[in-house]
């Protein structure tokens, strides 16, 4: 599994693991405390779709964007500097 640092454009840090195992692939949103463990529903060369439970989640390769509660979060992938 691949851990990352996601960043929004409110300054709002996310911890996003996505898991790709031969029979499991799932991305772990860690946001303001809370956790989300959303399902993969669609996958391309670049990027994914994943949901669970009305949250929804879109990557394409540094940028994820985050449905939830009616409104969607544009987070991007930080660097180490």
């Amino acid at each position: 599994n691949d851990t990352y640092t996601y960043k929004a454009e409110d300054g709002t840090l996310a911890t996003l693991t996505f898991l790709n195992t031969d029979f499991v692939h799932t991305l772990t949103v860690k946001m303001n405390d809370k956790e989300y463990v959303l399902d993969q529903t669609e996958a391309w060369a670049k990027g994914a779709a994943y949901e669970k439970d009305g949250v929804k989640a879109h990557s394409q390769r540094d940028d994820l964007d985050l449905t939830m509660d009616g409104k969607t979060l544009k987070l991007k992938r930080q660097y180490e500097k």
